[in-house]
């Protein structure tokens, strides 16, 4: 495999590159139809950026067993990676509505009418309405939360604030058991 600070390195990752650049047609024309029912999470160029990124990594770690891989193992790979990009980005989108209307029925935020049901609200609007919520909590409690209303797994959320995965989630039922007020305005 060609390390970073291999001497064909740079040779290699342009290979790489202008390999990606050619198969780049195949892919945006195999994934327009995936990407365009989830393009308010991510276009089309946002896919292959992030698919770029990603076959470089891979390519730097090895994934590709050394060397210039061949037009068919990155086809293969490329295509496996903008499914799992977008399968990603409706997932984060699923869980961030899920928490919305779970926190709505809660009363912790007031129902938004004229939302179109795709669409996320303002990420500025949700830290406002969570700022008169948040000062009534203790400073764990506010991070919590705000970790949690922004989308992070109760996974990620322990790991961040040092917290074991029940400890965490014993606390995020009491925060809400806590914030079970109703809200005018639903």
């Amino acid at each position: 495999m060609f390390r970073p600070d291999h001497p064909d390195a740079a040779a290699a990752r342009e290979a790489v590159q202008r390999l990606i650049d050619r198969l780049e047609p195949l892919i945006r024309r195999r994934f327009r139809s995936r990407v365009r029912s989830v393009q308010h999470l991510y276009d089309l160029d946002d896919v292959m950026a992030s698919l770029r990124r990603r076959i470089d990594r891979a390519w730097v770690v090895g994934r590709f067993g050394g060397g210039v891989p061949d037009e068919s193992t990155l086809t293969k790979y490329t295509q496996q990676a903008a499914t799992h990009i977008v399968a990603s980005a409706m997932r984060r989108e699923r869980r961030q509505q899920a928490r919305i209307r779970h926190a709505q029925g809660l009363g912790v935020i007031p129902r938004m009418s004229g939302l179109e049901p795709h669409r996320s609200p303002n990420s500025d609007e949700l830290e406002r309405l969570l700022a008169h919520l948040l000062q009534t909590l203790e400073t764990e409690q506010q991070a919590l939360l705000r970790l949690w209303a922004r989308g992070y797994s109760h996974r990620e959320i322990a790991v961040h604030l040092g917290l074991s995965a029940m400890t965490l989630r014993t606390r995020l039922q009491r925060i809400k058991a806590t914030v079970r007020v109703p809200v005018s305005g639903n």
